[in-house]
Order: C-alpha cells, then structure tokens, then sequence
C-alpha cells in the first residue's frame, strides 16, 4: 500500500512561493523508445510565477539508471540539488539529465525521494487514470 504524504508549501517571500501537490494523472517520462517510469505517484513543484516541474519517486525508475555525478545547484529555497547522468538501455548516456533535492527543507520533505528529468531531453506524458 503506498502512503501519500500531506502536501505543504513554503512561502519565501511575498511575490515568491513553493508549493507540491500530487497530481492526478499517471505521468510517464520517456527519451525516444525508452519509458522510464509510469506512476500515479507524481508530484508538481510550484515556484512562484515559473512553469511548474514534474518529480517522480526515485525509487520506482525502471527504465534506466541514474548514476550521481559530481554536478551541484544549490537554490537558496529548496537546498542543494545533485545531478544524475541518465543511463538508458541501449548504451545512450544523458549527462546530467534529471536531477534531486535530496536535503530539501522540511517544508518540501516531499521532494527528497523525488527526481526530476530535464524536459528539454525528456518527454513527460500525463493521462486520465483509469
């Protein structure tokens, strides 16, 4: 049985905002042929007035490996995040292609065993649950 966390937000400053809700569709991430995860468990991240980006459970990627490489991008809000290379079944490597935030705040707890793709190399397909 999978548990859903509660979904919190954090305001920064007034004109600024993070906020995580689970969404409601199955969100598959693909690269080509290759579907690396479908799952019910996605979540939004939402920043201020930005475009909102998908994270889904690190745990439940199947259709590669993400190896951690030494890149780092520390946001003063949600803490440092750490780069993955994107490892696909065919041989094919994505450097530095999804990414996590593994010491979040408390407020963005949810976002720790999350990771996001790069929209840019991936594909992010969302559909009604059944």
């Amino acid at each position: 049985m999978k548990i859903r966390m509660q979904e919190r937000y954090r305001v920064v400053v007034p004109d600024r905002y993070l906020k995580t809700r689970f969404l409601e569709e199955l969100v598959s991430v693909r690269q080509g042929n290759h579907t690396l995860i479908t799952t019910d468990l996605a979540l939004q991240l939402l920043e201020g007035e930005r475009q909102p980006v998908t994270y889904v459970p690190l745990e439940e990627v199947r259709g590669a490996v993400l190896q951690a490489t030494d890149t780092r991008y520390t946001c003063r809000w949600k803490g440092e995040a750490r780069y993955y290379d994107v490892h696909l079944p065919d041989g094919a490597v994505i450097p530095d292609g999804a990414w996590a935030y593994p010491a979040a705040p408390d407020e963005l707890a949810l976002l720790r065993t999350q990771v996001s793709f790069d929209t840019a190399r991936f594909t992010e397909e969302f559909k009604k649950k059944s």
